[in-house]
């Protein structure tokens, strides 16, 4: 008798951790549908010798006239603000670069993203806005 309720209470404390992890490690469906939005080339608007190439395996490029300059992976990640709202950032990290050493991290959040507009915030080491065109 003492055995079979050990047993139920285990089982009902392994579902509920396993359905917690599940839930915590999902991805936001806003993460979810950027990390989609994001492969592609970009222009920067203000200078079209500049394109930063986003592709599915998570590497990227930044390009300035028309060769590659420096090589990153990056991930797509987000935070919920306390009124509930999501904000995503963009983390590069360097692989190869003539500006950062590898290993180094660069983080953007993520103001705009859509089918053919980009909008990425620099937070450090001053606030700037850098505005993209799909190509």
């Amino acid at each position: 008798m003492v055995k079979k309720q050990i047993l139920k209470i285990a089982a009902i404390g392994l579902l509920f951790m396993s359905t917690a992890g599940f839930l915590f490690f999902q991805q936001s469906t806003l993460v979810q549908e950027e990390k989609q939005l994001i492969i592609g080339t970009w222009v920067v608007d203000d200078d079209a010798n500049y394109k930063i190439k986003f592709e599915s395996n998570g590497t990227c490029y930044k390009y300035y006239t028309g060769e590659p300059t420096q090589e990153f992976t990056y991930s797509i990640n987000s935070e919920f603000a306390p009124n509930g709202s999501e904000h995503t950032f963009l983390k590069l990290i360097a692989v190869s670069s003539d500006v950062y050493d590898p290993g180094k991290a660069v983080e953007y959040a993520i103001n705009s993203l859509g089918d053919d507009k980009m909008t990425l915030e620099t937070i450090h080491p001053k606030v700037g806005y850098t505005h993209f065109t799909k190509q």
